[in-house]
């Protein structure tokens, strides 16, 4: 037995399925000792800092030595011997540690596997420098295969074509780099780019990295659109109108302004402006805000000014088309500007003057107005209805053209 456990190649073959439940434990159980082991050697900077610092090697040597004793010692323990364990063992064995270290912490996985590799070697009688060399391209190919399932949108793309064949290349070419790291050193036998044991261990691992990706992937489209129905459902009218409400202030403070107010008070100055332009609007009043935004202060808005820029653009393409259509190509001599709402005629008041005369002419007895059916109109009620009508198109031109210029930023 004895001679067995020295040269492995003369102990007994225990099949495939040989010692299956046993050595998978074990050997998953290795994988958890391992990773504690990596972690505990993380704390051995402390110890050489500290002998640097005082110019001897006790500190370390202590740290070591109980690393020695406790860690090491525990992967031993649960390390099978030559010929206990079967190939499905030692497959389930290797991949389970790892897939657990991925779901909890890729990093934890990488790091454990960059450390063990670089440790188990120096154990060997390897070069401290070659198997750190080797710890790394071990830790760099396993953050490799865990990364590219992220690619793909379905589980078999991600599982198989991303996880399972990603990984497998990345094993390959891993293992032929840590060969070649080792040169002729006797530990350069076991990174065969094509055993076929490490090939199983590869895609099976890839299949797990690529479910966990899987799972733990973005929702799609579907799935947000879901989510926003489910959020829907639950808001209640009051819910719905303090939405609105926000969205409102925040439309009225941040997007009509004609930049990036500079402070607090400058967005007030912009928002009272604003109320009082649309209340003067609305009851036929000409808009005076220049006051209240005499002291207001703002900022360019790139991205508002390259808008403006560009709806300014469309619509003067679209005027330019329509005069060659017209012929009108003499008018395309110069810039083609958006033009300005027409004037409406008004008196302080806000009368039309070709109304208010035809009133005055109305009270003296100047005009009078037959129909067609003999009978005389009642001139008095037309013109309070056509001085209704001046009223509301002077208050929609003055909403239209407000609009326009807060959507091109220029109010």
């Amino acid at each position: 037995m004895l001679r067995a456990a020295r040269n492995p190649s003369l102990a007994p073959d225990p099949g495939i399925w040989g010692g299956f439940a046993s050595g998978a434990a074990s050997l998953t159980m290795r994988g958890l000792a391992a990773t504690a082991r990596s972690i505990d050697l993380l704390g051995a900077v402390g110890p050489i800092v500290e002998d640097r610092l005082s110019g001897g090697t006790q500190a370390q040597d202590a740290y070591f030595r109980e690393h020695d004793e406790t860690f090491n010692r525990a992967v031993d323990y649960w390390t099978p011997g030559p010929g206990e364990v079967g190939t499905a063992g030692r497959v389930v064995g290797g991949v389970l540690p790892m897939l657990a270290q991925a779901a909890v912490s890729p990093s934890l996985a990488v790091g454990s596997a960059e450390l063990g590799t670089a440790e188990d070697l120096v154990r060997q009688g390897v070069d401290a420098h070659k198997a750190v060399g080797v710890g790394i391209a071990q830790g760099t190919g396993l953050g490799l295969g865990m990364y590219l399932p992220i690619f793909g949108n379905s589980l078999a793309v991600r599982a198989l074509v991303a996880g399972a064949g990603a990984n497998v290349a990345q094993g390959v070419i891993t293992r032929a780099a840590s060969r070649a790291i080792l040169g002729d050193s006797p530990a350069a036998a076991q990174f065969d780019p094509w055993d076929s044991e490490a090939l199983i261990v590869d895609s099976l691992m890839g299949i797990g990295f690529g479910t966990l990706a899987h799972l733990g992937a973005a929702p799609g489209e579907a799935a947000y659109r879901e989510m926003a129905e489910g959020i829907r459902a639950r808001l209640t009218e009051t819910d719905r109108a303090a939405i609105l409400a926000a969205n409102q202030v925040r439309h009225l403070e941040d997007t009509t302004a004609p930049g990036r107010p500079l402070s607090d008070a400058d967005r007030t100055a912009h928002a009272l402006a604003m109320r009082e332009a649309v209340d003067d609007l609305l009851n036929g009043r000409p808009a005076q805000v220049g006051q209240v935004l005499q002291e207001a202060r703002f900022a360019a808005d790139p991205a508002r000014v390259a808008a403006a820029e560009e709806v300014r653009g469309a619509l003067a393409d679209e005027a330019r088309a329509a005069l060659v259509e017209g012929g009108g190509e003499a008018a395309l001599q110069g810039d083609i500007r958006v033009p300005e709402g027409p004037e409406i005629a008004r008196s302080a008041e806000g009368v039309d003057p070709v109304i208010a005369e035809a009133r005055g002419r109305l009270a003296q007895g100047e005009v009078r107005l037959v129909g067609d059916d003999g009978q005389v109109r009642d001139l008095g009620a037309e013109l309070d209805a056509a001085t209704l009508e001046t009223r509301t198109a002077q208050a929609d031109a003055g909403v239209f053209r407000t609009a326009v210029a807060c959507f091109l930023g220029e109010l």
